[in-house]
């Protein structure tokens, strides 16, 4: 810096606005009086308005994310009236309108381009997802079950049905447990699985995995198209099938970790009839009591494929 050159924020971290962070203590409780803390802090212009609680600071990363949440989803909520106003983190919401007690009931009056964030709780409806364009996220989005420690689980134990024909659809940080799976009724077209935690599944063995998606024909409205699997877990405490796909054109799978109980047949990623004009990518995965095959690849047709483990 010249001496003709003024103070930036770059130059001068004094000239920061700290402002709209999240402190809690090592208990987990919330800080919100930071002047006792002042001392441990830099020399920052402003430290104000700090988030009175997680879930306000989780929503406001995921709408940093994402864009802007059209949907909230908390199970707290079943005793609302339907059309019931209230306040939630400073936002005015409605029972039946921008606020649900189910997925389920969020997802069947949702339209194209909606965004849904699912607080922590327990999940047991069954729901289809028959719009495009639809995110479905919650407080641990982006927060990889593998390799990093997550706070309270949206906890999905139903299932999840994607229906034939939706494209660009994101599933982001929830829990799968017991029964609960996602299927898809024909092809979809970009659709990204991504810091999904199924743990402790009871998906039954056979023909069936946590996430099936298999077509009923070859014709190219069947085909699932951009397909990401991004830092996953899939753990079963049984011998199902993890990842089970069929007519796959496009495909990502990295980071993710797949477990089974290992005591009988089971495979980790299994896709018939894989095509693809791009590079397929399947690297970074981990596979444990994998009693059958890791990856089972069948029927392909693509121009590169690349296993790096």
């Amino acid at each position: 810096r010249t001496k003709h050159e003024t103070d930036t924020e770059t130059t001068n971290p004094s000239l920061i606005n700290f402002d709209h962070n999240y402190f809690e203590d090592n208990a987990g409780q919330t800080i919100t009086d930071l002047v006792p803390l002042s001392s441990l802090f830099m020399d920052a212009a402003s430290y104000a308005d700090p988030y009175q609680s997680r879930e306000e600071y989780d929503i406001f990363l995921s709408e940093l994310e994402t864009g802007s949440i059209s949907m909230f989803v908390n199970e707290q909520w079943e005793n609302k009236a339907q059309g019931e106003s209230f306040d939630y983190q400073g936002r005015a919401l409605v029972i039946g309108d921008n606020a649900f007690s189910t997925i389920r009931d969020a997802v069947q009056v949702s339209i194209d381009g909606e965004r849904i964030f699912v607080l922590p709780g327990t999940y047991s409806q069954d729901f289809t997802i028959n719009k495009n364009n639809i995110t479905i996220i919650a407080n641990n989005m982006n927060v990889n079950p593998n390799r990093e420690t997550r706070t309270q689980e949206a906890i999905i134990t139903g299932k999840v049905t994607l229906a034939s024909g939706r494209e660009k659809l994101v599933l982001n940080g929830l829990a799968f447990t017991d029964r609960g799976q996602i299927v898809s009724t024909g092809g979809i077209f970009d659709a990204s699985f991504m810091y999904l935690n199924f743990y402790e599944s009871t998906v039954p063995a056979g023909d069936d995995a946590l996430i099936l998606l298999k077509s009923t024909g070859a014709t190219d409205t069947q085909t699932h198209f951009r397909l990401m699997f991004l830092n996953n877990q899939f753990h079963s405490s049984v011998n199902s099938r993890l990842v089970y796909m069929d007519i796959v054109e496009d495909l990502v799978a990295r980071g993710n970790h797949f477990e089974t109980a290992g005591t009988t047949y089971a495979d980790g990623l299994r896709v018939f009839r894989l095509r693809s004009t791009v590079p397929v990518v399947i690297e970074s995965n981990t596979f444990k009591n994998i009693f059958q095959y890791s990856i089972f690849i069948s029927n392909h047709a693509v121009t590169q494929m690349d296993i790096i483990n």
